[in-house]
C-alpha cells in the first residue's frame, strides 16, 4: 500500500489502557492520573471514567485536550483534584508535570507536585517513570517513584511490568497483558506480591469504549471503565454505511502556506485531500464517496496525484461519484476518474482547452524610456524575450507548442481512458466548447444531471441529506515510535540566497539556499535518518543559490544518505539544477521539468529618468564599476565579459546534469538551451527516472534505505511551518522590507538567473 506518507500528516501514535493503567502505556486522558508525560503523546480530546465495584473502591474521572489534562480521583476517604500537562521534549521522549490538591477526611487538604517521563525509542518498547510527592504540603509523605516497561512483541499484543519504590522498598509490582482485536480488547493482570489476579474485556463502538476488569480471586478488586474519544476506533459491530463527501475547491498547493495578510485563503494542502481519500478507502462507515468539485486552481502535476488517489479509492471497493456545479476542463479531467459524473441542472459546460499567454513589455518600455540589456545561453531560454522582443521568437513558439501539445494529449488520453471514449470524441467535445448537458449524457461525457442534496439523499440510508465529512474525521492508531527515519524536505518557491521566507503580504514562497543548507546539514548529522525525499515545486531562481543547494545534496549522498526527488508541479531551471543530483527523480506526467539554461543582464532606466527630470552623477574607481548601473548601456567589453560568464555558468549547469543523470555533456546540451518538457517527455529523454507521485517517491526512498515493504518508518518533515504569531514576530516591518529587497536584488541586475517566467492555464 502506498499510503505511508498520509499517516505522517494525520495519525498520532497512541495506546489506550483504561482498565490497566501503566506509566509506560497510558497516554489518553487517564495519563492525567497515571503519568502526565503520556498527555504529550496523544493530544486529541478524550474522557475516561473508571470506578470500582463498590462505593469504597477508587474512582477516576479525567479529560484531556492538546496535552492538558484535568482529573478527579479518590475513594471514600481521599479526593484529589488534578491538573496535568504533557509535552514532547524531542523525538519520542515526553515529559509531564502534575499538580494535585488532596483532601483527606479529618485531616484537611494540601497540595503535591509530581513529574513524569515517557520514552518510546522503538516500535516495540516504551519506558515510563513517575516521581510522586516531589513537592508536597505534608512533610511526612515520602517520595515515591513508579516505573514501568511496556513491550509490543506483535502489532496487537502489549505487555507491561510495573513497580513502585517508596523508602527504597519495592511495592505493588504488577504484570499485565492486552490483546487487541477488531472492536475488542482482552486484558490480564497479576500482582504476585499481593496475590491478586484479574481478567477483563473492553468493547468499542467507534467513539465510545467500555470495559470491565473482573477479579479472579477473593483478594482482587474489580474495575469498570468508560471512555470517549474524538478519534474513531474499530467498532465491534458492523456500522451503518453512509456516503462521505470530500470538497475539492480553491487553490491546491503542495504545502500549507504560512500566514499572509493578503494571500489566498482558499488554499487546500494537497496532503489533506490525499489523506481524506486514503481514509475513505479504509473507513468501514463509508459506502460511497462524493467528490464535490468546485473551481480549482492547481498545476497538472498536483491534479495527477489526486487522480491516482481516486483510482486507488475505487480499487479499494468504494464507489466514487464526482459532482460538478460547472464543467471546466481541469475539474472535468480530475473527476473523469470517478465511477459517475453528475452535473448541476443549470451547470455551465465550459470546456475550452489549454493555453499559454505571454505578455510582452518591450513596446511599453520603449515609451517609458526603459531598455533591457540581457545575455542568455540557449535559444529556448525565453525568460528575457518579453523585455527584448515584441513577439515570440520561432524557438520560443516551437518549445511552447510542443509543451502544450504534450499536456493536451495527456489530458485527452486521460479522459478517453477513464470514460471509455475515443480520443477523437474527446477532442471534438473540447473543440465545440459548449455542449448541452443532455447531449453530454448521450455522448457518455457525463452520467447524470441533479442537485447535490438529492445526490446525497439517494445514497444516504435515511434518505436525508446526511453524510460523513471526512475533513473533520480523525482515526485512532496504536503503536509506538521508531528510531529509523526518512526525512521529507519540502523545497518550494523561487530560489534565492540567504534564508527562506514567505511573503508576509501575499504568501509567495522563497526558498533560501542558507535555510536549505542548514536543513541538509541537520539531516546529514542525524544517524537516525537513513534517506531523504525532497519534494520540489520550484520554477528556479538564483543560479548561485541553486548551485549551493546542489552542493548540499551532494554532501548528503557522500554521507551515505539515499536521496530521492519528487517533483510536484514544477522543477524547472534552478529547480531542476538541484534535482538532477538525486539518486532517483520521480515526476508526474504533467509536471514541468527542464529549462536547462541561464541568463543575466539589467534594465537601463536613463531614458525614464530623463523623461521625469531625474539625473545621476557617477563617481567611480575601477573601469567596470558601473557595469550594472541602470544609468548606462553595457560597453562592448562589458557585454563580452557578461556573455563569457553566462556561458561559463551554463557549461557548469550542463556538467552538473551530465554528472547526475549519467549522460554526456553533448546529450545534455541537446536537451538544454532552455527547453522545457512535461514529465512524460522528460522520462522519454532520461531527465527523470519514474512517472509517479509523492507516494511512489516515498516507496522508492523506503527501499533505498533498506526498509521492508511492511515497515512504516518515522518521518521528519522540513522545514517546520510557521504560524501566525511566529510570522508576526519574525516578519516585523523591518524584516518584511529586508526580505522584499533581498528577493528583488537576487532576481535583478547582475545575477545569474535560472528561472521559468510563465505558467500554463487549463480552461
Amino acid at each position: 500500500m502506498r499510503n505511508v506518507v498520509y499517516i505522517l500528516f494525520f495519525y498520532t501514535w497512541t495506546f489506550s489502557a483504561d482498565l490497566m493503567p501503566s506509566p509506560a502505556l497510558t497516554d489518553n486522558a487517564l495519563a492525567t492520573v497515571v503519568n502526565p508525560a503520556g498527555l504529550g503523546s496523544y493530544r486529541r480530546p478524550n474522557f475516561v471514567l473508571n470506578t470500582g465495584f463498590t462505593s469504597a473502591d477508587r474512582f477516576t474521572f479525567t479529560g484531556s485536550l492538546g496535552g492538558l489534562g484535568l482529573g478527579l480521583d479518590g475513594d471514600s476517604v481521599t479526593t484529589r483534584y488534578l491538573l496535568s500537562n504533557g509535552f514532547r521534549i524531542r523525538n519520542n521522549l515526553y515529559a509531564g508535570i502534575r499538580t494535585a490538591y488532596s483532601t483527606i477526611r479529618n485531616k484537611g487538604g494540601t497540595y503535591q507536585m509530581d513529574c513524569g517521563f515517557l520514552y518510546r525509542p522503538l516500535h516495540l518498547l516504551s519506558i515510563g517513570l513517575v516521581t510522586e510527592n516531589l513537592f508536597t504540603g505534608w512533610s511526612s509523605t515520602p517520595l515515591s517513584i513508579s516505573t514501568s516497561v511496556g513491550l509490543q512483541p506483535l502489532d496487537f499484543v502489549f505487555l507491561h511490568v510495573n513497580g513502585s519504590y517508596r523508602d527504597g522498598v519495592l511495592t505493588d509490582p504488577r504484570l499485565g497483558v492486552e490483546i487487541l482485536l477488531d472492536g475488542m480488547a482482552l486484558f490480564g493482570s497479576a500482582n504476585p506480591q499481593q496475590g491478586t489476579y484479574s481478567a477483563g474485556i473492553s468493547l468499542s463502538l467507534a467513539h465510545v469504549e467500555s470495559g470491565i476488569l473482573y477479579p479472579l480471586n477473593k483478594h482482587g478488586k474489580g474495575l469498570v471503565s468508560l471512555s470517549m474519544s474524538q478519534d474513531r476506533k474499530a467498532a465491534l459491530f458492523e456500522p451503518q454505511k453512509w456516503p462521505a463527501v470530500i470538497s475539492i475547491e480553491g487553490t491546491i498547493q503542495d504545502i500549507e502556506p504560512d500566514f499572509s495578510l493578503l494571500g489566498d485563503y482558499s488554499v487546500i494542502p494537497l496532503a489533506q485531500l490525499l489523506a481524506q481519500l486514503r481514509n475513505a478507502a479504509r473507513d468501514n462507515d463509508v459506502s460511497t464517496v462524493i467528490l464535490k468539485v468546485g473551481s480549482i486552481s492547481a498545476g497538472l502535476g498536483v491534479v495527477e496525484e489526486l487522480r491516482n488517489a481516486i483510482l486507488e479509492l475505487r480499487i479499494s471497493g468504494k464507489r466514487v461519484i464526482c459532482y460538478l456545479e460547472n464543467a471546466e476542463l481541469l475539474e472535468y479531467y480530475l473527476g473523469s476518474t470517478s465511477d459517475q459524473i453528475v452535473v448541476a441542472p443549470l451547470g455551465e459546460w465550459a470546456i475550452a482547452g489549454i493555453r499559454s499567454e505571454v505578455l510582452f513589455f518591450k513596446g511599453a518600455m520603449e515609451k517609458l524610456g526603459i531598455r533591457a540589456e540581457f545575455e542568455r545561453v540557449g535559444k529556448y531560454k525565453s525568460a528575457i524575450e518579453p523585455y527584448t522582443q515584441d513577439s515570440m521568437s520561432s524557438a520560443f513558439r516551437e518549445n511552447e507548442t510542443e509543451l502544450l501539445k504534450s499536456i493536451y494529449d495527456q489530458i485527452v488520453d486521460g479522459i478517453a481512458t477513464a470514460r471509455d471514449l475515443e480520443k477523437d470524441s474527446v477532442t471534438a467535445m473540447i473543440d465545440r466548447g459548449t455542449v448541452r448537458l443532455g447531449e453530454a449524457i448521450n455522448q457518455k461525457l457525463i452520467d447524470d444531471i441533479g442537485y447535490f442534496s438529492d445526490l446525497v439523499a439517494e445514497y444516504s440510508p435515511s434518505g436525508e441529506e446526511k453524510y460523513i465529512d471526512l475533513s473533520s474525521r480523525t482515526y485512532y492508531k496504536t503503536g509506538w515510535g521508531k528510531r529509523r527515519k526518512i526525512a521529507l524536505v519540502h523545497a518550494t518557491g523561487t530560489i534565492i540566497s540567504g534564508e527562506s521566507f514567505s511573503d508576509f503580504f501575499f504568501g509567495e514562497n522563497f526558498m533560501g539556499a542558507e535555510t536549505m543548507a542548514d536543513i541538509f546539514k541537520e539531516i546529514r548529522q542525524n544517524d537516525e535518518i537513513k534517506a531523504v525525499c525532497i519534494r520540489i515545486n520550484s520554477p528556479g531562481g538564483s543560479g548561485t543559490a541553486s548551485d549551493i543547494i546542489w552542493h548540499e545534496i551532494e554532501k548528503l549522498k557522500e554521507a551515505g544518505k539515499a536521496v530521492v526527488v519528487s517533483v510536484a508541479d514544477m522543477a524547472a531551471s534552478g529547480g531542476y539544477y538541484m534535482a538532477c543530483n538525486a539518486d532517483t527523480i520521480v515526476c508526474n506526467a504533467g509536471s514541468i521539468v527542464g529549462s536547462i539554461g541561464v541568463y543575466s543582464g539589467k534594465f537601463v532606466l536613463k531614458g525614464l529618468y530623463d523623461k521625469i527630470g531625474l539625473k545621476k552623477e557617477i563617481v567611480k574607481f575601477g573601469k567596470n564599476a558601473d557595469a550594472f548601473s541602470d544609468y548606462a548601456d553595457f560597453t562592448d567589453e562589458q557585454r563580452l565579459a557578461l556573455q563569457t560568464s553566462v556561458h561559463d555558468f551554463y557549461d557548469e549547469f550542463v556538467s552538473r546534469v551530465a554528472q547526475g543523470r549519467r549522460m554526456s555533456k553533448e546529450k545534455v546540451d541537446s536537451l538544454g538551451r532552455g527547453r522545457v518538457f512535461t514529465g512524460a517527455q522528460a522520462k522519454e529523454y532520461g531527465l527523470v527516472d519514474v512517472i509517479g507521485g509523492l507516494s511512489d517517491a516515498i516507496d522508492i526512498t523506503k527501499r533505498m534505505a533498506g526498509f521492508s515493504d511492511e515497515e512504516t518508518p518515522d518521518f521528519e518533515v522540513f522545514p517546520k511551518r510557521k504560524g501566525f504569531f511566529a510570522t508576526i514576530s519574525e516578519d516585523g516591518t523591518a524584516k518584511v522590507k529586508k526580505n522584499f529587497l533581498r528577493a528583488f536584488s537576487e532576481l535583478s541586475a547582475g545575477k545569474y538567473l535560472a528561472i521559468l517566467p510563465w505558467k500554463v492555464r487549463i480552461d
